[in-house]
């Protein structure tokens, strides 16, 4: 706890001194039915890489298949299929045109300006372009597009008063009467949207208009007037976004560009044939991670929306903070929330577990509740969750032993709901045993863990819904024989492996506030021997009451020991300490009132005397006890919480979280 002391009085010179400067499968309800083969556009659309992108070969092929055939892309293998929206294969054509040999992009060229005069092909073969496909704009509705405009202005109208923008490209509706692409290829998309760029200014990326193409599979019987509202409102979307962020809108992964349109088509206009095979595509549990999702990605905005985010509001920020910043970037703009990560998962259990948590609602979604993998935790057996990096897990139990012993990696989120309808944070079970015995858990005397009694879970069925949000994690349920574990000596709360949440500190009397930390990787063996590594550990940002501001974290690991108090003590201080941290570095970074790095990876030694030049000298011991000392402690089995020493300046909290024994 001591350099937190140093910190913060080092920091409050840096602020002076710039203010000076200015196993088996288990339903256990019914089941969707068995999902269809896949068609030659769904394996299009599988080989969309994790992370959203793909390569050419997938943007021509999905071109192929939504628009119109290409000269050298072989046709996709499977059944022909309905395409819905075919919109993400011309905006992944568009990404890529300076990939496409001359002959495609003449191609693909004609096969666009056909739905701008939808009466027969462009005549002639204009030279194809190099760098842009320059389309140009409709100047009009096609002739019979009547019937669609009505639908169309209202969809306009209803996702600006929702989006909070007005729509400033012109949308005209092109309908193909004649299938005018290729005939061999089938039916091609239902519709699909481009931005023209043919009258854009010299120097500008920016389309002046949009086109939605309505192909003949929209009116030849298959939908309903209701549907075609829909499809309508999906591809008004599209030119939303276009009309925000440019060309540069083709470039986003489908999971934004189509996710957030299906999403608003159905938040709209509820449920249609279309979105239900999304929504069945969604509800699966093979571990498919969102950035690698298309279509499909809209179960996770109507997630987003139950867990109590706007997603209206988030929209632009989740599209621009990808362009700026990536995919990590877009899902921190889109707000996911500790309520999102601990019921992402758990939806997927759709009604077979209590409480609206265990559910998903709205949007269209139908009735599907997929298999859940399904464990019988008995004495001395163990069941496992694993999700993937931005995506989820659920298992089905039956908890049948006496103890209960709950570990995971840091930063698994979920619930665990258990047969009286209780829901537990897993978050806060992590490094927990529990008992799930009727009658409760108390070692007799003469046992080793004589006096240990635990709290108690309801036993009997339960579901665990698992996500880390942008983290794969994997959780573990032992169960245990209670004689078993009382033979075990019970050891200090403290002993175990705890990762930092979170630095909330005020210092010098609220003249200086520093937040943050979070990673910090604490180790406590049984023997009071201690390993911290502070490599992982986030900044800790700091502000002032001077109107400065910055950050400071550590790198590097030390080691210590202390002094272990007793197994039934879970408050007090820590008591006699010792330890080297003389490794340490530390990287101090100021933002206001000027930016600047004022230590970079400086040793404590050159930090002490830094800080001692810029505020009047920071005292001895700088090097030692950095954790411990007179610090004050607060452990439970899942959370372990420090305060500073009685009598200093300083207020506040270090929390760290239990992710193993």
């Amino acid at each position: 706890m001591r350099v937190r002391r140093v910190v913060g009085r080092m920091i409050t010179g840096l602020v002076v001194l710039a203010g000076a400067v200015s196993a088996c499968s288990a339903g256990g309800g019914s089941q969707a039915a068995p999902p269809a083969p896949p068609t030659a556009y769904d394996r299009v659309m599988s080989e969309v890489h994790p992370d959203g992108s793909v390569d050419t070969a997938t943007a021509l092929a999905a071109f192929s298949l939504a628009v119109s055939p290409l000269p050298g892309v072989p046709t996709p293998a499977g059944p022909q299929g309905m395409i819905p929206s075919g919109s993400v294969a011309v905006q992944w054509v568009l990404a890529d045109w300076s990939k496409l040999t001359s002959a495609q992009q003449h191609a693909v060229t004609d096969a666009l300006e056909s739905g701008v005069t939808p009466a027969a092909f462009v005549t002639g073969a204009p030279a194809a372009p190099t760098t842009s496909p320059n389309l140009p704009c409709a100047t009009a509705d096609s002739p019979d597009a009547g019937p669609y405009r009505t639908a169309l202005d209202a969809a306009i109208s209803d996702i600006a008063g929702h989006l909070g923008r007005p729509l400033g490209l012109t949308i005209y509706l092109t309908v193909n009467n004649k299938q005018l692409e290729d005939g061999s290829n089938g039916k091609p998309s239902v519709m699909y949207t481009w931005a023209c760029r043919g009258t854009k200014q010299a120097g500008s990326n920016n389309p002046t208009g949009c086109t939605i193409h309505i192909n003949p599979w929209a009116f030849d019987g298959s939908f309903s007037d209701h549907d075609r509202q829909a499809f309508l409102t999906h591809e008004a979307m599209h030119c939303f976004l276009y009309d925000k962020f440019g060309a540069s809108y083709d470039t986003v992964p489908a999971w934004l560009g189509e996710g957030i349109p299906i999403w608003v088509q159905t938040a709209l206009t509820g449920g249609d044939t279309i979105a239900t095979k999304y929504w069945n595509q969604y509800l699966q549990l093979d571990k498919t991670s969102l950035f690698g999702r298309t279509y499909d990605a809209l179960g996770y905005y109507a997630q987003l929306a139950d867990s109590g985010v706007n997603v209206w509001t988030r929209i632009d920020p989740m599209v621009a903070a990808f362009l700026s910043g990536g995919n990590a970037a877009a899902w921190q703009a889109a707000g996911a929330s500790a309520d999102f990560l601990n019921t992402w998962g758990a939806g997927y259990a759709r009604g077979r577990q209590p409480g609206k948590d265990w559910d998903i609602t709205g949007y269209g979604v139908p009735s599907t509740a997929p298999d859940a993998v399904h464990y019988d935790v008995l004495n001395s057996t163990t069941a496992q969750a694993a999700a993937p990096a931005e995506g989820v897990d659920l298992i089905s139990l039956t908890l049948g032993s006496d103890v209960l012993s709950i570990a995971g990696d840091a930063g698994a989120q979920g619930l665990l709901g258990t047969s009286d309808g209780a829901d537990h944070q897993l978050a806060g079970l992590i490094g927990a045993d529990v008992c799930t015995r009727p009658g409760g858990c108390t070692c007799p005397a003469g046992t080793p863990g004589e006096g240990s009694k635990l709290s108690t879970m309801a036993g009997g069925a339960a579901y665990l819904g698992l996500s880390g949000g942008t983290k794969s994690v994997h959780t573990m349920l032992t169960g245990m024989n209670l004689d078993d574990f009382c033979a075990k000596k019970q050891q200090s709360c403290l002993v175990g492996k705890w990762t930092s949440v979170n630095f909330d500190i005020q210092a010098a009397n609220g003249f200086l506030t520093e937040q943050g930390g979070a990673g910090v990787a604490l180790t406590i063996s049984a023997d009071g021997s201690i390993t911290v590594d502070f490599d992982p550990m986030q900044p800790v940002n700091f502000t002032s009451s001077q109107n400065a501001a910055g950050s400071v974290r550590y790198n590097g690991s030390g080691t210590g020991r202390i002094v272990l108090p007793p197994p039934n003590v879970t408050t007090g201080t820590f008591g006699a300490a010792s330890g080297s941290f003389a490794d340490l570095t530390v990287t101090v970074a100021l933002t206001k009132p000027f930016a600047a790095v004022v230590l970079d990876h400086k040793s404590l030694g050159d930090m002490a005397g830094t800080a001692s030049g810029l505020a009047g000298g920071l005292g001895s011991g700088v090097q030692s006890q950095p954790l411990f000392g007179s610090s004050g402690f607060t452990c439970t089995a899942t959370t372990l919480v420090t305060t500073p020493p009685a009598g200093t300046a300083e207020t506040g909290t270090w929390t760290l979280s239990r992710t193993g024994r």
